[in-house]
């Protein structure tokens, strides 16, 4: 018999301790499937509240290291991901409703290689410090896909082995705020896509 354990911690967040709930066969991994089954539960469609500071539903929690976000998720609000310091992969690729990820979203949190938004094929918005780096970073390239439009302030300050950005895809482009790649080492950079 397998040790079931699902790490959802937004189920309950009560006084900054996750709350975990018993479903799931792997507590590294949150498919797609289980956060879709989780958000229809409660009948939303976005992860935190993206109107309000204060902790987000996965702030400093859970031991998970990898997590799909759906199709039907249309926003990742403010801090929902803050400081998830195991959490080293989102795999945005079934992410098609996806329209904005907050200011904040996953504020230092260490992604290891590439972070690709392409398949987030909606997203038309990152916030201000939403992918800020963590102490060590491992972020190394970031791509984005065809709708996005805004890239908010320090967006992905603080990721010193960030070398490769690409906005071949995002054709709909218009700004990228201030220090947005700040303390990054890009050295590949690509427009060619962008109008």
């Amino acid at each position: 018999m397998k040790l079931v354990i699902l790490l959802l911690c937004m189920v309950q967040y009560v006084y900054g301790a996750c709350m975990i709930s018993s479903s799931s066969a792997n507590n590294w991994h949150i498919t797609a499937a289980q956060l879709e089954a989780h958000l229809n539960s409660i009948g939303k469609t976005t992860i935190g509240d993206s109107l309000t500071s204060g902790s987000g539903p996965f702030e400093e929690c859970g031991t998970f290291q990898s997590i799909e976000i759906p199709a039907m998720v249309t926003s990742i609000g403010y801090e929902a991901f803050k400081k998830a310091k195991y959490l080293h992969t989102v795999d945005f690729s079934q992410a098609t409703g996806l329209k904005h990820i907050g200011d904040r979203a996953f504020f230092e949190v260490d992604f290891v290689g590439t972070l690709d938004l392409t398949g987030a094929a909606a997203l038309e918005s990152v916030g201000s410090f939403a992918f800020r780096g963590a102490s060590n970073p491992s972020l190394t390239s970031v791509k984005f896909g065809a709708a996005l439009k805004t890239i908010g302030n320090a967006a992905f300050i603080s990721n010193s082995r960030l070398t490769s950005v690409d906005f071949s895809k995002a054709a709909a482009l218009t700004s990228i705020g201030w220090n947005a790649f700040y303390h990054c080492k890009v050295s590949s950079l690509d427009f060619s896509g962008a109008t």
